[in-house]
């Protein structure tokens, strides 16, 4: 059986999806054969436990680190290198010693044994320098997955989920030996959203879903629930298991007739497909509601969505909502969407357009050298 590592975090800080799109990858490779082990910290809101409840094996590595390396003390400096709360070295240390203890090999053994495996990196807190060491200590092949091209890799493969500025961004950044994968055919969705094949266009306003994510810190789902309360709508409201205001929430769904709650769902394409709007954050989420064909009013909950967002507004599909007066820009988008249900028409029609060009995708050839 074929080794596959995967190196990924989840943290209230940093948020699920990052796990939740390799976990996506991981069950096709396991379908093809792959052994594959996540390797991730024990951050406060990790999905460790859920890794393993989906048949994974997770080396889990301590959340504090005891360092000398001070993350301030390397330059560059990271955007998100924060999320590591240590330094890369660091973090590599404890990440190769926990491969050696699996294997449960010697030091000088495992270049013999993990070579020419691969390692999947999705963390933007870990660049070059990271994957430089790994490649040297342990001879493995390095993917990584990435959409913001604010630094720079050493890797031989690079995913880029985004649909939007595919031809520049990303020169200098990595070498002209890196297999450079780019647009909507390489986002990892779960089976139950490939197979939304018919999604139908959306023609008016009935029925609404929340879903800000697995962690929405700044309950950006109460802010909306609370704007569309004085509406007639049916409501659908999806929570994941790390959102803090759960029991809030379910009191005030359970004073209405027509609203629902769901927590860490495995339904969401399905509800998805029954909604006509959808309102939430600029993650993975954004392209399960395209696959849907659902139309979304989209807010900004994190820097790394940004130009996303951008792009989805850029392709019609969404509606941005600025955070700094999101419920004032929510009534006045419902309002509009109200009178003017072509524009639910247009931005569905368009997704349903979008979906053509998307490519079947068998996640194993990706990887073959």
């Amino acid at each position: 059986m074929k080794r596959f590592w995967i190196r990924v975090d989840a943290s209230y800080e940093i948020g699920t999806g990052h796990v939740y799109r390799c976990v996506q990858i991981a069950k096709t490779l396991q379908q093809d054969g792959y052994d594959v082990i996540f390797i991730c910290r024990a951050f406060d809101g990790n999905l460790i436990d859920w890794i393993k409840s989906q048949s994974f094996c997770v080396l889990t590595l301590p959340s504090e680190l005891p360092t000398k390396n001070q993350l301030q003390s390397e330059e560059p400096v990271l955007k998100h290198g924060y999320w590591l709360h240590a330094s890369q070295l660091d973090d590599l240390l404890v990440t190769y010693k926990s491969m050696i203890g699996h294997l449960d090999i010697s030091d000088k053994h495992v270049s013999y044994v993990v070579k020419n495996e691969w390692m999947l990196i999705d963390h933007f807190g870990l660049d070059y320098r990271w994957h430089s060491a790994m490649k040297v200590k342990t001879g493995v092949n390095i993917a990584v997955i990435d959409g913001q091209a604010d630094r720079k890799h050493d890797t031989d493969i690079l995913i880029d989920p985004n649909e939007c500025n595919k031809v520049t961004k990303w020169q200098g950044l990595i070498s002209d030996q890196c297999k450079l994968f780019q647009g909507y055919s390489y986002i990892p969705l779960s089976p139950e959203f490939n197979n939304c094949t018919k999604p139908r266009k959306r023609k008016e306003l009935n029925h609404i879903l929340i879903s800000f994510g697995g962690v929405d810190s700044d309950d950006y789902t109460l802010k909306a629930l609370n704007v569309l309360k004085s509406f007639n709508f049916r409501i659908t409201i999806a929570v994941g298991k790390n959102y803090k205001n759960i029991e809030h929430i379910r009191k005030i769904v359970e004073s209405s007739s027509r609203m629902n709650l769901y927590v860490q769902t495995n339904k969401m394409a399905e509800l998805m497909l029954q909604a006509d709007l959808a309102i939430g954050a600029g993650g993975t989420m954004i392209w399960e509601r395209c696959k849907t064909a659902l139309p979304s009013l989209i807010t900004v909950i994190a820097d790394n969505q940004l130009k996303q967002v951008d792009c989805v507004e850029e392709l019609g599909i969404g509606k941005k909502l600025n955070p700094e007066n999101f419920e004032l820009q929510l009534k006045e988008q419902i309002i509009n969407l109200q009178k003017n249900s072509s524009e639910l028409m247009e931005m569905s029609s368009k997704e349903i357009d979008l979906n053509k060009k998307r490519t079947s995708l068998k996640w194993s050839s990706v990887f073959k050298r």
